[in-house]
């Protein structure tokens, strides 16, 4: 799977997988849709993780989980040299690990000015009122955490356990493997993540093949 399939499946999960939230605005007679995280920052860290992700190893691969109190984006790879945790808050240099990747996301404007996608992502979250994401490296894998009411009844009792949903996402094949779970109190709601392109038709091929042969 190449690397502007792996934004396309990552942001056609969260889609699928995230509530969509509606509230009228004070002296607005519109309604508005609000998603736990906007939708702009969400799509922001995904391209991130997907051009910094370590190519180099085989069984590299980006993560997403949904938790109800928090959104977890996660890339295999350390963070750049000269690059912390810390400095991506604040003005930093943009160091390419993979300038190829990175190259192709540039000249369709998917990325608009180098080293500033993490500060663009903190603005949105600020301005969305919710808290800015927080960037961690452990063990080989960066973690971006974006925190925010993913369910209605979440309290502020400490990082939750109860996972609604994970997304792994693998290049170089077509495997992408999730499941997403949810609802209120009433009904429970599962959903798997969507094949790729190329399976759908390879499905396709194949329905028409049975169906000439049994003609």
């Amino acid at each position: 799977m190449h690397a502007f399939a792996m934004v396309r499946e990552a942001i056609a999960w969260l889609d699928r997988t995230l509530p969509l939230a509606a509230r009228f605005p004070k002296g607005s007679i519109f309604r508005e849709d609000r998603l736990p995280v906007p939708a702009d920052a969400l799509r922001e860290v995904i391209i991130n993780a997907v051009i910094h992700r370590d190519v180099s190893r085989a069984a590299s691969y980006v993560a997403i989980a949904v938790f109800d109190d928090r959104i977890e984006v996660r890339s295999v790879g350390d963070f750049p040299t000269g690059i912390r945790a810390e400095l991506l808050s604040k003005a930093h240099p943009s160091i390419l690990r993979n300038p190829l990747i990175a190259g192709a996301f540039h000249r369709t404007g998917a990325v608009e000015v180098w080293g500033r996608g993490t500060n663009r992502v903190i603005e949105v979250c600020r301005a969305y009122g919710i808290a800015p994401p927080e960037f961690t490296d452990e063990a080989g894998v960066v973690t971006v955490t974006c925190k925010a009411a993913v369910l209605p009844d979440v309290t502020d009792a400490g990082p939750s356990r109860s996972q609604v949903g994970a997304c792994r996402i693998f290049a170089g094949s077509r495997r992408v493997r999730g499941q997403a779970r949810g609802g209120d109190r009433g009904g429970r709601r599962r959903a798997a993540c969507a094949p790729t392109a190329a399976t759908t038709a390879s499905a396709a091929r194949t329905a028409s093949r049975t169906a000439r042969r049994s003609r």
